[in-house]
């Protein structure tokens, strides 16, 4: 029921300005962003619980047809499948996104009491992608209550968009053959979009990606950056 913007640009001439149009629900909750140098930040108060959004964050200025306002759109939710105690959480049980393109299930498994529960929550636009790579999937988070049910949980993107999304393929020098990116999970670690170990198989109509991330993490599948390989140099 509390919704946190923050914002992170400089900004010539206005202020940001910022609306919450929840999911299902008429009508919208309003605020202005205070600014601190380049960052801008409000606090909302919503009239309930508000698992789905859509974020309008606009520079509240004049604007027409032909010359329209600064402005972004955002989404959030919490839907797909959601664990409720009292039950078991594990690889039997896993909660999974509300595309379907992502599960996620503890390292060790988990005993849910009465009103524990454990969801996915899913965002379309997040973090800027690290240099060189592109994000392929949406950003996911596995959410908890209470929040340290675990400490570590295994998540598996499953995207048949992968090989349409992925940069086009590096050849190696000297070969013929074409080198896809490769793919790789990452989570965000409060400045960057962290790496880890990824599993990477072939699916039913794409690529499936596994990894263990830490439990509450903003995950997301990446592409690239491509490797380049110098030549062999022989006397």
């Amino acid at each position: 029921a509390t919704l946190a913007i923050s914002v992170t640009q400089p900004l010539a001439g206005g202020t940001l300005a910022v609306r919450v149009y929840r999911e299902h629900e008429a009508g919208f909750v309003a605020a202005s962003l205070s600014q601190s140098g380049d960052k801008h930040t409000a606090t909302l108060e919503l009239p309930a619980a508000t698992p789905s959004a859509y974020i309008q964050v606009y520079v509240d200025e004049p604007a027409t047809e032909s010359d329209p306002r600064r402005e972004a759109m955002a989404m959030y939710g919490v839907d797909g499948g959601t664990v409720p105690g009292p039950s078991r959480w594990d690889p039997k049980a896993p909660v999974y996104s509300a595309d379907g393109d992502s599960v996620a299930w503890p390292v060790q498994p988990v005993q849910l009491k009465p009103g524990e529960w454990v969801s996915m929550q899913y965002m379309v636009e997040t973090f800027p992608s690290p240099s060189g790579s592109t994000r392929i999937s949406d950003a996911y988070r596995v959410i908890s209550w209470p929040p340290d049910l675990a400490d570590r949980v295994v998540v598996r993107i499953d995207s048949a968009a992968v090989p349409i999304l992925a940069h086009a393929a590096a050849a190696r020098p000297g070969s013929t053959a074409q080198e896809e990116p490769p793919l790789v999970i990452r989570y965000w670690n409060g400045s960057a979009w962290q790496p880890v170990a990824t599993r990477v198989v072939e699916g039913n109509e794409g690529k499936v990606a596994s990894a263990i991330i830490p439990a509450n993490a903003i995950y997301a599948l990446f592409s690239g950056p491509v490797q380049h390989f110098l030549p062999t140099v022989r006397r």
